[in-house]
């Protein structure tokens, strides 16, 4: 009986300690603090935002290889674009790896993002291409995320060489694009002054550049063709949800040639006088009243086109003074040392040969007396004329190395 009557009490003061927990207890929860509603930028790897832009940046360039397989012909690589640029950057920022790194030279980014709502919109995104710790960064794209269903960007082709060409580069013209989507899936695509190269040649500037998913046309371009920056053909492309794409190029006028410098003009004679001009590299067709005519020969010409009776005629001496006949006669004479010179007529002889000449003369006049003293007179028919001097001029043979008289 008293072990029952300690049992009950004992039960009793168990009941009235639980009791007493459990109303010391209710005051420490509701003192608990309440979540702060400080907005924080996102800013973790699994953000949110960046993984839909980078998603919607990837369809964009789905849409404009295709589009650019119309106008080139060239189907590029997946992400060789600038929006596949955009989304390399949107994946780099969440710490992910890129796939086909080969794919660019240059495939390190930097961004410079700023987030003003909680729920992630809007935010702008600065992308920056940096190749190198030394080198500095290049501004490649400025991305604008209004809300989930609205983006804009604006690309700067000086930097995006390696994806436009070096035309858009050399022009430095902003492009701007919108982009529309719906449950992550992009839906309108529009751009302004998209400049691009089609060929080393040729580039093409479109002036409307637009994409509707649900449209009748999935991609409407318009837009011009340059040759060395000069619009030579105007370019219209379609391409429809159902049937055949449709290019047509249209030429607007030819490129102006480059410059080259003017031929010159050069005038020389034939072989019968006349006048022959040419410039460059064949003659100029001048004028009939200016051409000159052949010189026809005279009646009766020979074979050489002169007269048969000047061709066998002599040539006619010139005429001389007499006061030079006079002075050679005496001259001859020995009455005087100076031989005048005339032309047509033999040359003076040389003053020394002259003296041996006339010396030789006198010694065998001297030496004929003589015989003629000794043995009387001789008979004129047997005197024999002494011939005059003559003059030897050596001459050198200089092949053979010898000496000739003449």
């Amino acid at each position: 009986m008293h072990f029952s009557s300690f049992f009950l009490t004992a039960m009793l003061f168990l009941s009235l300690v639980a009791c007493t927990a459990k109303e010391n207890k209710a005051p420490v929860a509701v003192v608990t603090p309440k979540p702060s509603v400080i907005a924080q930028k996102p800013s973790t790897p699994k953000d949110a935002v960046a993984s839909h832009l980078a998603k919607l940046f990837a369809q964009a360039d789905g849409v404009h290889r295709e589009a650019w397989w119309v106008l080139s012909e060239t189907r590029n690589p997946i992400s060789k674009s600038p929006f596949g640029k955009v989304e390399r950057s949107f994946l780099t920022a969440q710490n992910l790896k890129l796939p086909n790194k080969s794919l660019f030279r240059c495939d390190r980014y930097t961004m410079k993002r700023d987030v003003k709502g909680v729920s992630g919109y809007p935010q702008t995104a600065e992308i920056y291409e940096k190749c190198s710790e030394k080198a500095s960064a290049k501004r490649i794209a400025y991305v604008t995320a209004h809300n989930e269903q609205n983006v804009s960007v604006i690309f700067y082709p000086d930097n995006l060489e390696e994806v436009l060409g070096i035309g858009p580069a050399i022009l430095n013209r902003t492009m701007e694009c919108t982009l529309k989507s719906q449950d992550g899936h992009l839906t309108e695509l529009n751009c302004k002054n998209w400049v691009q190269d089609r060929s080393k040649e040729h580039m093409i500037r479109l002036d409307e550049y637009h994409y509707v998913k649900a449209g009748k046309n999935l991609i409407k371009l318009r837009g011009k063709v340059f040759e060395n920056l000069t619009e030579t053909r105007k370019i219209v492309a379609d391409v429809p949800m159902e049937g055949k794409i449709m290019v047509v190029e249209t030429e607007l006028y030819a490129p102006a040639p480059s410059p080259s410098p003017a031929p010159t003009a050069v005038t020389t004679k034939g072989r019968n006088g006349e006048e022959i001009t040419t410039v460059g590299k064949g003659p100029v067709q001048l004028p009939a009243n200016q051409i000159p005519q052949p010189v026809s020969p005279p009646t009766g010409a020979g074979p050489m086109g002169a007269p048969e009776s000047a061709q066998n005629a002599r040539p006619v001496a010139p005429a001389i003074d007499p006061d030079v006949i006079r002075q050679r006669d005496a001259f001859e004479r020995g009455e005087t040392d100076e031989l005048p010179y005339v032309e047509g007529m033999m040359a003076a002889p040389d003053p020394q040969a002259g003296e041996a000449a006339a010396a030789a003369a006198a010694q065998r006049q001297q030496e004929q007396q003589q015989q003629a003293g000794q043995g009387g007179e001789q008979d004129p028919s047997q005197m024999q004329e002494v011939p005059p001097p003559r003059e030897e001029v050596i001459q050198r043979n200089e092949n053979e190395g010898e000496y000739h008289a003449r």
